[in-house]
């Protein structure tokens, strides 16, 4: 905002609207008294208003202060009160704050161990199905075992009985082993396999 006092004003102008100042011959001295007197009402209403304002501002910050000394009084006496009646109380809130810690650790602690049992528990289930399935194996594997056993005794006493049966026989005197092969389930005689002895005739 530009300051009027250091505008250039030309003599006889308004200071404000750069207007030449009215000549004292058109001015009209009702019209300037009846402004004043408007002025001045207003004026007064203004300054009524203000005293009216004031005096309620005065009493606003007196009930202020009033209400500010009953709630500082009435702090002191609830605080007065109420010192006997909570003071006690305090070593019992902090002992039953430090016990419900404790036991949400101890809980903490079972709930730990709950799932170290549990784990435990899977790997016991799983171990007995492991031995179950060892046992049914081995079983398997000894029912298997003298399945292919049987053949191979009887083999072996068809060989014997084989021998036997070639010893007293006694066909040719330079067969001295009789068998049968467990592999193929033909003769061997002194070692020689049956198909030898065909491509040979029958003797060596």
């Amino acid at each position: 905002m530009q300051r009027l006092s250091t505008r250039p004003v030309p003599e006889d102008h308004c200071v404000v609207c750069l207007q030449d100042d009215p000549h004292d011959q058109d001015v009209d001295p009702a019209a300037i008294a009846q402004t004043r007197r408007s002025l001045e009402l207003q004026l007064q209403d203004a300054r009524a208003v203000l005293e009216a304002d004031s005096a309620v501002l005065t009493a606003a910050q007196q009930r202020a202060q009033q209400t500010d000394f009953l709630a500082h009084s009435l702090r002191r006496q609830l605080d007065a009160q109420t010192r006997d009646l909570v003071a006690p109380r305090f070593d019992a809130i902090a002992d039953a704050s430090a016990r419900a810690a404790s036991l949400r650790a101890a809980i903490d602690s079972v709930t730990q161990l709950r799932d170290s049992w549990t784990r435990a528990h899977a790997i016991a289930r799983d171990v007995r199905a492991i031995k179950e399935q060892r046992t049914r194996a081995t079983a398997e594997k000894k029912a298997r075992t003298a399945e292919l056993a049987a053949p191979q005794t009887l083999v072996t006493d068809l060989g014997r009985d084989f021998n036997t049966m070639i010893s007293q026989l006694r066909p040719a005197p330079w067969i001295q082993s009789a068998t049968i092969d467990p592999s193929s389930y033909l003769p061997v005689v002194d070692n020689v396999s049956f198909e030898s002895l065909q491509a040979d005739g029958g003797a060596s």
